[in-house]
């Protein structure tokens, strides 16, 4: 019998993980915590998902925010945030929803750049959605472009 991503059974890994434009974070969990909300939903044990988030939380650069709320951090923070979440769930694919359009330039490419790194060390399937020709080109090593069907 196989399984699909709505039958994993405990501490199975995700088939996916998702990014969203706005941040996805609880406002009553500090950093750790939501970046470990999926492994702790996933049954894993205290001191296994506090190491996995910790070592994510360092990837993003938000070591010192470890113990902050999210009323206490900057946008790109949070943004941060959800993606060390989506990262520690270690997805077969991660699916990313314009996760930088809400942000400023500066942070929209510090976050870009620390993507990429993530990235590098990981080499998962990313899908990646953006209205941004010049992201595009610097995250994608494939660029497929939508159209309404008229515009072809």
């Amino acid at each position: 019998m196989t399984r699909d991503a709505t039958s994993k059974g405990k501490g199975e890994r995700k088939l996916n993980s998702m990014v969203f434009q706005e941040h996805g974070v609880f406002p009553w969990m500090t950093v750790r915590d939501n970046v470990a909300f999926g492994l702790k939903a996933r049954g894993m044990g205290r001191r296994d998902r506090y190491r996995i988030a910790d070592e994510f939380i360092a990837k993003v650069g938000l070591p010192m925010f470890r113990d902050a709320y999210p009323h206490q951090l900057s946008g790109g923070m949070k943004q941060r945030v959800s993606i060390a979440r989506a990262f520690a769930n270690d997805p077969e694919i991660l699916l990313m929803d314009e996760p930088f359009a809400a942000l400023d330039e500066q942070t929209k490419l510090v976050l870009q750049a620390e993507l990429l790194r993530i990235w590098e060390a990981s080499r998962k399937t990313v899908v990646y959605v953006t209205h941004s020709i010049d992201e595009a080109i610097v995250l994608a090593d494939r660029v497929l472009v939508m159209t309404n069907g008229r515009d072809a």
